[in-house]
């Protein structure tokens, strides 16, 4: 290809690209963060919210705005991996997640005791990211437009979490 063709070709790139329809920020409860196309894990994290898992009961977070990826859904808990995982866990802390997308119906639904998901130390070792890695049960594909209820459902309670637990969505990345 001439140099020419080239240097034509890369402004008419830049021109379309510039054109395209910039997609709706995110909105809802909680916050979206994006760690930048370099980012080996999770280039964008949305922490929903809170939950306390001391009490049993429930919360309804709403949220759109999720930029086009691949996402997973679970819970950022204050205790270490070694101490959250494994049948002789003694974390107690029994939950459900349901995702709903708006109009279109249930997306997910994660249930059971903590200990029987997977965990993660993340993003520290004080604390893990405990989500259902299964068969992908606990990921979903989200484009901007879309519209997400999120129920969180706290069914046995455990006082021995600390508290601070947040729910979290985060997408993949290119590791």
């Amino acid at each position: 290809m001439r140099p020419d063709l080239r240097i034509l070709l890369l402004i008419s790139l830049l021109v379309l690209g510039s054109c395209a329809p910039e997609p709706p920020p995110y909105s809802g409860d909680g916050h979206l963060a994006d760690q930048g196309f370099t980012a080996p894990d999770h280039r964008y994290v949305a922490d929903i919210g809170a939950v306390d898992l001391t009490r049993t009961g429930s919360a309804v977070f709403h949220f759109s705005g999720l930029p086009t990826a691949h996402y997973v859904i679970g819970l950022q808990v204050p205790v270490p991996a070694a101490r959250g995982a494994g049948a002789d866990s003694s974390v107690v802390a029994d939950v459900a997640l349901q995702l709903v997308r708006i109009g279109e119906g249930q997306v997910l639904i994660i249930t059971g005791p903590l200990r029987e998901l997977d965990w993660a130390s993340e993003p520290t070792p004080a604390s893990s990211f405990v989500f259902r890695r299964k068969d992908y049960e606990a990921y979903f594909d989200a484009e901007p437009k879309e519209h997400y209820e999120l129920r969180v459902v706290v069914n046995t309670a455990d006082a021995a979490v600390p508290p601070g637990t947040r729910v979290m969505v985060k997408s993949g990345g290119w590791k």
